[in-house]
């Protein structure tokens, strides 16, 4: 299961209604959250949005994350501002590491690191972290 979570978005709701617009989903609110549970251009997700944090956190099939981080960069002018990161066990980052970071349950080796957006090889699958910009330059090396 791969998971992005979207920090400092803006106009939360407003851009969870675009982002599920011609969706096929379940959705339920309280005081406190909104959840979304379903598929959007052909993509499995979840979606839960925390009032309480502002962050919205999206877990997606590893197999559609890719589907997932497209239809993000269709919502630019409510994430011109935000922090997209993001980890999946089958992203595909290929390349030669050039910075380590080791700890005592493994080592991450950083693969892509620019002004806009860092990609990272673990053990365990691939991390990034990126603006919607460098979400662009991700998806273009994919």
């Amino acid at each position: 299961m791969a998971v992005i979570k979207i920090v400092n978005p803006s106009y939360q709701v407003a851009f969870i209604r675009e982002f599920l617009e011609g969706g096929e989903f379940m959705e339920s609110s309280s005081q406190e959250r909104i959840v979304a549970q379903g598929k959007v251009e052909g993509a499995r997700f979840k979606l839960i949005y925390e009032f309480s944090t502002g962050n919205i956190i999206i877990w997606t099939p590893d197999e559609d994350m890719k589907l997932i981080l497209s239809k993000l960069i269709k919502h630019g002018k409510f994430l011109r501002n935000s922090i997209i990161i993001g980890f999946s066990h089958k992203l595909g980052a290929e390349g030669d590491a050039y910075i380590l970071i080791r700890k005592n349950r493994g080592t991450v080796k950083f693969i892509r690191v620019g002004e806009e957006a860092w990609v990272a090889r673990g053990e365990d699958g691939c991390y990034f972290s990126a603006t919607i910009k460098g979400l662009r330059e991700i998806l273009a090396e994919m």
